[in-house]
């Protein structure tokens, strides 16, 4: 989730999966994981995705809440792992 310009995850603890996406967004971007509760997660400004088939996915609607079409954040992510990924073949 991205508030502002901060992007965070909650913990492996929490519940995500422990992607290789997930991973190297992480290394590779300023993210703070910790525990979020359901309406500080809802109250996001945008919501990504990760996944190997989709790397960084912008979220447009969760459940009746539409979220941020615009994604400037979630955008900045993408080209980061997009440029680090092709630089470093094998992460």
């Amino acid at each position: 989730m991205v508030f502002g310009d901060a992007v965070v995850t909650p913990p492996l603890s929490s519940g995500p999966l422990a992607g290789i996406t997930r991973e190297l967004i992480m290394e590779w971007s300023r993210v703070e994981e910790r525990d979020l509760t359901l309406d500080e997660a809802k109250s996001a400004d945008e919501v990504f995705i990760t996944s190997s088939m989709r790397d960084v996915q912008g979220v447009e609607r969760w459940d009746d809440q539409i979220v941020s079409p615009a994604h400037p954040v979630t955008k900045k992510v993408a080209a980061t792992f997009a440029e680090c990924s092709h630089a470093e073949l094998d992460p």
